[in-house]
């Protein structure tokens, strides 16, 4: 008897967004520990989806944004861990 699925993409997506926004690498086992419980094969599948899903969404803001405002955007956020990295060196 196959057992039913009671994990989501919603949760496995918001598990994903969390551990990005830490600046943590996304694994199928670092959603599973984010969630506490849940079958690495319904982690996996649903983490495929979620990112297929952030790649496209990716693709289409690349293809919305001027080159000058990526470049700025990059300059702005290399600047920013510069100078995080250099406040956390001298402490």
């Amino acid at each position: 008897m196959a057992r039913t699925t009671s994990l989501t993409y919603e949760q496995i997506a918001g598990a994903a967004d969390a551990i990005t926004v830490r600046g943590e690498r996304v694994t199928t086992r670092s959603v599973r520990d984010e969630l506490g419980s849940g079958s690495m094969a319904t982690v996996l599948r649903f983490l495929q989806d979620w990112r297929n899903r952030s790649n496209r969404q990716g693709q289409a803001v690349d293809e919305m944004l001027d080159l000058a405002v990526i470049k700025a955007i990059n300059t702005h956020i290399g600047l920013r861990v510069r100078d995080a990295t250099a406040s956390a060196s001298e402490r």
